[in-house]
């Protein structure tokens, strides 16, 4: 029986605008930016810190989160992928709840110390949708 096996290589038609890449350099691009990220928003004082702060919070070796910030990774694994994925999720929720945490603190201290001529120039509250998903987010955290 001979049977004639396809090419190894088949021409796809080119992606349209607004249809989803799911080649390995646009996922690898997706994740290196995401790792970055969060490396960005980890705290710390060096880079150095950072890297091991994102580590911690990615649930990945530092050797590894200091691959991806350099730029170096080969291969991803799709549970590492959406590990990045979920975690990254969970830690701009935590950044958020966070940083509205911090703004009521001020807001409310400034409230109290501001001279009653100026307690007009302390910034807004924050709207009741805003303070609600933050309370649903810090819950979830």
């Amino acid at each position: 029986m001979d049977t004639e096996f396809p090419p190894a290589t088949k021409d796809f038609p080119p992606a349209t605008k607004g249809s989803m890449a799911f080649t390995a350099e646009a996922v690898r691009a997706e994740l290196t930016g995401t790792v970055k990220d969060t490396v960005r928003a980890s705290p710390g004082e060096t880079v150095k810190a950072r890297l091991r702060a994102a580590a911690r919070f990615l649930g990945l070796p530092t050797g590894r989160v200091q691959d991806y910030w350099h730029g170096e990774v080969r291969r991803i694994e799709a549970h590492e992928a959406d590990q990045i994925r979920h975690r990254a999720a969970e830690a701009k929720r935590h950044r958020a709840a966070r940083l509205y945490a911090e703004y009521m603190a001020l807001r409310a201290e400034l409230l109290q110390e501001a001279p009653a001529s100026l307690v007009a120039l302390v910034p807004p509250a924050i709207p009741a949708e805003v303070e609600a998903a933050a309370v649903a987010m810090e819950r979830r955290a």
